[in-house]
């Protein structure tokens, strides 16, 4: 196994993605590269210059090509050849729909709000993460659940529709693929409100390393 992983931080033109940058920067043997996501970064992913790819948060939607630039094809064209990938946010929503599932906006917009993580499945990016963490989120977009999950993708977490936890219904905040390595969480793992926020990222530093 290497010592070190040179990953590939995608800026959405969002702040928090200096916050990922920070985080990142203090697990040893990451090496970073960031880059905007429409600039043309395909070529260096192309050369395996990458080990695993960080989709960060963004304002916008997944669903506006425009918007959403050169993410998409980091996730299809590549993710599904096996290079890692994490979406973080936005990320998580785009990997939701290029996937085929369906995104809408929540009847209760997450700026600035905590919530309780209840975990169904740990699988890879949850591991040695307990149920009932809290979290950070800042999105008004969600999963829509009232639509079939697509196949590939595995439900690992899920939080309440609201705060008080009297709305029916759960908002999905975290899946990964059944046969590639791509992962996302809703939720901001960087921000210092989010417990275990650093393990999280950790896990998926760690996949990067044994991607071979």
């Amino acid at each position: 196994m290497r010592n070190n992983v040179h990953l590939l931080l995608i800026d959405n033109y969002d702040s928090f993605t200096y916050n990922l940058q920070h985080l990142l920067a203090v697990i040893p043997g990451v090496t970073l590269t960031v880059k905007r996501n429409d600039e043309n970064f395909i070529k260096e992913l192309e050369t395996g210059n990458y080990a695993g790819v960080i989709i960060g948060p963004g304002p916008g939607s997944p669903v506006d090509d425009n918007y959403f630039g050169f993410n998409k094809r980091v996730i299809l064209d590549f993710g599904t050849q096996g290079l890692p990938i994490l979406g973080v946010c936005l990320g998580f929503q785009g990997i939701y729909h290029c996937f085929g599932g369906q995104l809408k906006v929540a009847r209760l917009p997450m700026h600035g709000k905590i919530s309780e993580l209840q975990i169904e499945n740990n699988g890879l990016i949850l591991q040695d993460v307990p149920n009932g963490i809290r979290v950070m989120r800042y999105h008004s977009i969600i999963a829509d659940l009232e639509q079939a999950i697509p196949d590939c993708l595995e439900r690992l977490a899920y939080t309440s529709a609201s705060l008080s936890q009297t709305l029916n219904g759960q908002e999905l905040m975290a899946l990964e693929h059944k046969e590639y390595p791509i992962y996302g969480v809703q939720f901001h793992p960087e921000s210092f409100a989010t417990e275990y926020g650093e393990r999280i990222v950790v896990n998926f530093v760690k996949r990067c390393l044994n991607r071979h």
